[in-house]
């Protein structure tokens, strides 16, 4: 992993993807297809989608493309108390920035932490010494909103 910088592919591949996602019919499908995006978007970023439990401050990696297993789960702080204090209905207008951390685990420069409802995180690090881009974090927080909205369609349908 060179670069962060946004690869971008071409428009219609990231809206087919995009469109895939909002598609999902599992949370499994729907994390895949998550991760998916982002690794067209950036360059060789390390993808992890984790579920926190604020109860038991316990991290789950939910998905985890390659490079991912290596970097320790943990959720700073800030961002867990942030988490924790969304409620149950949470719109697309109240989703919280994504968080950058310019001291992830080794061997991530840098990582992006996307808000993806109450108890989930998209999580993308990338190796390289350019880091993150403000443009780099809204693109990662559209993608964890997208996911989060999926999510919570896929649950108001078992609900129903």
């Amino acid at each position: 992993m060179h670069s962060s910088r946004p690869s971008c592919g071409s428009s219609g591949r990231l809206l087919t993807l995009s469109a895939k996602l909002n598609g999902a019919e599992t949370v499994e499908t729907a994390v895949a297809r998550a991760t998916d995006l982002v690794e067209t978007v950036f360059d060789q970023p390390v993808v992890r989608v984790c579920a926190h439990d604020p109860a038991t401050e316990s991290v789950t990696t939910l998905s985890s493309s390659s490079g991912g297993d290596n970097v320790p789960d943990r959720i700073p702080e800030p961002l867990a108390e942030r988490l924790g204090g969304r409620g149950n209905d949470v719109s697309a207008g109240d989703a919280p920035d994504a968080t950058v951390d310019t001291d992830p685990p080794d061997p991530l420069q840098a990582e992006a932490l996307g808000p993806v409802g109450r108890d989930r995180v998209l999580r993308v690090g990338v190796t390289g010494s350019d880091g993150l881009s403000t443009v780099d974090s809204t693109v990662i927080q559209g993608i964890a909103a997208n996911l989060e909205a999926t999510l919570s369609r896929l649950v108001r349908a078992v609900d129903a």
